[in-house]
């Protein structure tokens, strides 16, 4: 009935009613704004000014699922970190193993560190990725309401002990709002394997010499920034959420401090990351290429078309600059999707 009615409003608009040219033009954005999955007002322009009362704590955002095999080492890392977190945002995804309940037991009996319960949003949606960000977003909500750097937490790795008072120091004196440090890779033992996070996320040698345009071109071509390392400012949670459908939260996250300028990539060990069977995202599928990602193979060019349009629609409404506008226009996008990995890169 509403497609009915929509079939009929338009032809009444371009065939007897006034401004038939002003209301086609309307009608074929409306059109294009939702099957890109466009909605609500487009985005303000990102402020960086810091306000002289704006507080400084440190937040940790920890999701936890069935995550009792390897969360008690994830824990102890967290509280023996050489500058405490303030206070810890658990978001449990219904465990039926008692993890939630041992995160709050835990830090109750281990440096009193205030865990604040997060609850799990309702997510209808079938997509793993949209799950795990949504759950992510939700404590970033919450924490951002009351700390200013937001530090993400995996449940199963092991934080080098300064990890904190790094990444709090480099988003204190540049103008980050979200920086990403370097992990040693452990198995499922705990054991270094010599390897690093950087080769499944590899930063070009002339990142840090590269202009704001070509690091929003690397990122569009491959992922550099995982949150198992990752810090953000508060800011840019209002920036960055709500996470459009079909993302990952650090993905999202990593293209947004590009779009803004605003990314600091550190070279330097801040967790030791853990592989392990079990493991469903991370270090899997990161050789695909950028239209690998989008297209899921195919499978569903429908979300393929919804994530160019968020792309080329709202992050390019949040562009610090023309240059970085320019490469998120839907002709480069698109171009930098299909151009094979290691042509053209900067």
């Amino acid at each position: 009935m509403t497609l009915r009615r929509f079939v009929i409003a338009t032809i009444l608009a371009v065939t007897i009613e006034d401004a038939r040219r002003k209301k086609v033009r309307a009608i074929v954005a409306g059109v294009r704004d939702f099957l890109l999955g466009h909605s609500g007002p487009a985005p303000t322009s990102v402020d960086l000014s810091v306000d002289e009362d704006d507080r400084d704590g440190i937040a940790v955002v920890l999701v936890t699922h069935n995550g009792m095999r390897f969360l008690e080492e994830q824990l102890a890392s967290i509280a023996g970190q050489s500058t405490k977190p303030d206070a810890v945002y658990l978001v449990d995804d219904r465990s039926s193993d008692g993890s939630g309940e041992y995160v709050v037991d835990y830090f109750a009996s281990h440096g009193s560190i205030p865990v604040v319960v997060v609850r799990a949003p309702e997510i209808c949606a079938a997509d793993l990725y949209t799950r795990i960000a949504a759950n992510f977003e939700a404590g970033m909500r919450a924490a951002a309401s009351e700390y200013r750097y937001i530090a993400l937490s995996d449940q199963d790795d092991i934080w080098e002990a300064d990890r904190l008072a790094m990444q709090r120091d480099r988003l204190s004196t540049g103008r980050a709002l979200l920086t990403v440090g370097d992990a040693s890779l452990i198995d499922q033992d705990g054991v270094l394997t010599g390897r690093r996070l950087r080769e499944h996320f590899p930063v070009p040698a002339s990142w840090h010499e590269s202009t704001s345009a070509e690091r929003m071109r690397i990122l569009l071509r491959h992922p550099i920034a995982t949150g198992a390392a990752m810090m953000v400012d508060s800011r840019i949670v209002r920036y960055a959420t709500p996470v459009p459908a079909g993302w990952l939260h650090d993905r999202w996250l990593s293209l947004v401090g590009a779009a803004v300028d605003a990314i600091d990539v550190d070279d330097r060990i801040v967790v030791r990351y853990r592989i392990s069977p079990s493991q469903v995202v991370g270090t899997r599928g990161t050789d695909k290429s950028g239209w690998n990602h989008l297209s899921e193979g195919g499978s569903r060019p429908y979300l393929a078309a919804r994530k160019i349009g968020h792309l080329s629609g709202r992050l390019r409404a949040l562009a610090d600059s023309e240059p970085i506008r320019a490469e998120l226009s839907l002709y480069r996008v698109l171009r930098s999707y299909l151009v094979p990995r290691g042509r053209d890169d900067a």
